[in-house]
Formats: structure tokens, C-alpha cells, sequence
């Protein structure tokens, strides 16, 4: 039986109850990021993990049930991120006015860059996923997610008027495979580039996926809409 562990209430050396849980959270979910992107993951236990912390054990309780919650929370945390890092330049990206193929080149910019600033970002998100199960459900579930954005954001974007297609049905075609085949592309050709498979400068390499997107995005589009090239 796990033990549970009552919320703190009182205010400690000035610092808020509230804030001593996150902390605490925090401290866990860095050093769990830390031990995913090193292959620590499956040697793990939450007395191991809690001592190399310098934390009670009853601390890691007030947080997450067991280790597949915290593994649960750092990968959506850094999908939140990844997540808020592409909306944030999106529309910035359509404040300043960009075109399509600016504006994909904009937005990947600053996603890659976010994942290329800390690899092992990526490694914990996409890559982990070797004889693990649970690893590659979590790395669909961040594709979903991400394919999901992705295709609100087309539908958004392209404003599709056609008595014959629904905006539901427009989404569910572009996200059932477009933005799938997008983001599941990218990821594996941003793993390829950190592995040093694909070799380009960066910039080079935003550019040429940024054209992929746009060459893609609008076929997939016109398909949805019913049109011909």
C-alpha cells in the first residue's frame, strides 16, 4: 500500500505551503528528465531516487502515486512546452504579417531550436521507446497531441469554405494523416539530424523541412477540399 501523504498547509522560513510542494515536485521531475535521457530510467526506485534528492520518501508521494506518474509528467510537461513554444510563434509569426512559407519556416525555427538547445529533450520525448512498451505508447500519445495542434492550427489558418466538407471532417482528414505524417517526419529526420545522420547546418535544415511542411500542408488542403492539382 502507498503511503499518503497529506498536503502541507502552513507557511515554513517564509516560502507558502503551495510553493514548497511545487519546488519539491520540480526537484523530482528534473532529476526523473535527467535519469530518462541517460537510460537510468529502468534501475530507478523511488527510495534510490528520493535519497539522491535528499528528500523523505513521504515528499514524492505528495505529488505522484508511483515512477510511471512521474515519468507521465515529464513528458507532458516538455510536450506542454513544446506545445506552447509553437503556438507562441505562430502567432507571432501572423502578427508580423508573415506568408505560408515564412511562417513555417518561423515556427519550426523556434521548435527545433527549443529541442536542439537541450537534446535530450527530444531523446526523452521521441527516442526512449527501444523494448519499452509503455515508452512507445507515451511517444504516439505526444505525436496525437501534436498532430492534433497542428491540424486545429491548419484548419484555423486556411479557413476552409466548401459546403461539402465540414470543418470536422476537414481537421479529422489532416490530422489522421497530414499533420501525422508531418510531425512524425519531423521528428525522425530531428533525431537523424542530432545523431549527425543528416548533415546540414542547422539553418539549412529548417529551411528544407519548412518546405516540406508548406508542399505537404497545402496538398493535404486541397485533397480535404475536394481539389486537383
Amino acid at each position: 500500500m502507498r503511503l499518503v501523504m497529506p498536503k502541507p498547509v502552513r507557511p515554513f522560513l517564509g516560502e507558502s505551503a503551495e510553493s514548497r510542494v511545487a519546488s519539491r515536485r520540480r526537484l523530482l521531475m528534473d532529476q526523473a528528465f535527467l535519469l530518462l535521457a541517460d537510460d537510468q530510467w529502468r534501475q530507478t526506485s523511488i527510495a534510490g531516487l528520493c535519497r539522491g534528492l535528499g528528500l523523505n520518501k513521504r515528499y514524492f508521494y505528495e505529488s505522484f502515486a508511483d515512477l510511471d506518474g512521474l515519468e507521465d509528467a515529464v513528458v507532458d510537461d516538455l510536450t506542454a512546452t513544446l506545445l506552447q513554444c509553437g503556438q507562441m510563434s505562430a502567432i507571432e509569426a501572423q502578427q508580423q504579417g508573415l506568408n505560408t512559407d515564412e511562417l513555417a519556416r518561423y515556427v519550426l525555427g523556434d521548435c527545433l531550436a527549443w529541442l536542439v538547445e537541450e537534446p535530450r529533450r527530444g531523446q526523452v520525448l521521441f527516442a526512449k521507446t527501444r523494448d519499452n512498451p509503455r515508452a512507445r505508447d507515451q511517444r504516439n500519445k505526444v505525436i496525437t497531441q501534436l498532430a492534433h495542434a497542428l491540424a486545429s492550427f491548419g484548419v484555423a489558418y486556411h479557413q476552409p469554405r466548401n459546403d461539402a466538407v465540414t470543418l470536422t471532417e476537414f481537421h479529422n482528414q489532416l490530422a489522421g494523416l497530414a499533420a501525422s505524417m508531418l510531425i512524425g517526419g519531423s521528428i525522425e529526420s530531428v533525431l537523424r539530424w542530432l545523431d549527425n545522420q543528416i548533415s546540414m547546418p542547422f539553418d539549412s535544415f529548417v529551411d528544407h523541412l519548412a518546405r516540406f511542411w508548406v508542399v505537404l500542408g497545402n496538398a493535404a488542403v486541397d485533397m480535404a477540399l475536394g481539389k486537383k492539382r
